[in-house]
Parts: structure tokens; C-alpha cells; sequence
């Protein structure tokens, strides 16, 4: 998993200015707010009451965080030996 995720576009831009490299984000996270109709059944029968965090209000939304990893490949060559090989 990539250690530093979204943050890679900020961390290393020197690194990418100077020798001209693209290092993209592999993590993307979004905050959103969902709307099920259950939960807003749930509310107003009394089941769910809102909190204002979690369930935000009388229809029953939730304030939800979803993440998205992208596959690819991260590679560190922690140790260069001679002829190439690496540790």
C-alpha cells in the first residue's frame, strides 16, 4: 500500500518540478453525504434518532467517507549492490 497516498503531488514537488516526473495520487477520498430510505423510515418511526455527526438530520442522511485505492505498481529499492541487483 502506498504510505503516502494522496499527499505524494505535495510531499515531493520539488522532486517533480526538477526532474520533470509524474507522481500521481493512488489514494482518492471524498466526503459525501447518503441519503437510504430505511434510515429515513428509521427516523421517523423513532427508530434513529439524528445525532448531527453520523445521522445528520430528520431525513435520515448520513455523513459517510469513501476511499479509493488504486492498484498499481509502488516500488522501493531500499539497497543497490553492484551488477544491478537490488536488495
Amino acid at each position: 500500500m502506498d504510505p503516502y497516498g494522496h499527499l505524494a503531488p505535495w510531499l515531493f514537488s520539488e522532486i517533480i518540478s526538477s526532474e520533470d516526473l509524474h507522481i500521481k495520487p493512488t489514494i482518492a477520498i471524498t466526503k459525501a453525504h447518503m441519503k437510504l430510505p430505511e434510515l429515513e423510515q428509521s427516523v421517523r418511526a423513532g427508530r434513529l434518532v439524528p445525532d448531527g455527526k453520523i445521522c445528520l438530520n430528520g431525513t435520515g442522511e448520513l455523513a459517510v467517507t469513501k476511499f479509493a485505492v488504486e492498484p498499481g505498481k509502488l516500488c522501493l529499492r531500499l539497497y543497490q549492490v553492484p551488477f544491478g541487483t537490488s536488495i
